[in-house]
């Protein structure tokens, strides 16, 4: 088989050399990610085990907000979540959401779908968990307008005040949740 010769010149070898070397310069200057702190633990990592509460199926106690959420327990480092919103079959949204424990810390992702499962966002978007104790969790994206927190908080052992803020916390809303029995 023939293969043609490659010829490499010294300026094209210069010219690689120097590319190669800015991309390890822009890599080590590029300022590391901190690791989120726990306000739970003494400046410890937020810890994906944590979130063992939130299993199961809740819905919201409001009728006037048709809404439900069920969580799978964690398996290989991943809770899947489900959540149903609205009433209306041509309107409803589907939420399926991923907690996954990664490093440096967990990360929630959320798609969007409608009817038949239609793709109604064509981006995922991502939250970082910043807080995990045994009844609060909180997931942040700066850059997504609403919301760029949410809180998950457990006031008893049935009860879940879902709630979402934006940046400055001047928009928000919450959903009084309750356990649905099986």
């Amino acid at each position: 088989m023939y293969r043609p010769r490659m010829k490499f010149s010294l300026g094209t070898s210069l010219l690689a050399a120097l590319a190669l070397a800015l991309i390890a310069a822009a890599a080590l200057a590029w300022p590391p990610e901190e690791p989120a702190k726990s306000k739970s633990g003494p400046g410890g990592p937020v810890k994906f085990e944590k979130l063992r509460w939130m299993t199961g199926a809740w819905r919201c106690a409001d009728p006037k907000e048709p809404l439900e959420e069920h969580w799978t327990e964690a398996r290989n480092g991943v809770m899947v979540g489900m959540s149903r919103i609205g009433d209306d079959p041509e309107r409803t949204i589907y939420e399926i959401i991923l907690i996954e424990d990664r490093a440096p810390q967990p990360l929630m992702s959320i798609r969007h779908f409608g009817k038949g499962l239609s793709v109604r966002d064509k981006r995922v978007v991502n939250f970082k968990l910043t807080k995990a104790d045994d009844k609060e969790a909180v997931f942040d994206d700066p850059y997504n307008d609403f919301p760029s927190k949410i809180i998950y908080r457990l006031a008893s052992e049935n009860k879940l005040l879902v709630r979402l803020e934006n940046k400055d916390n001047s928009r928000s809303k919450e959903f009084p949740m309750q356990r649905i029995k099986p």
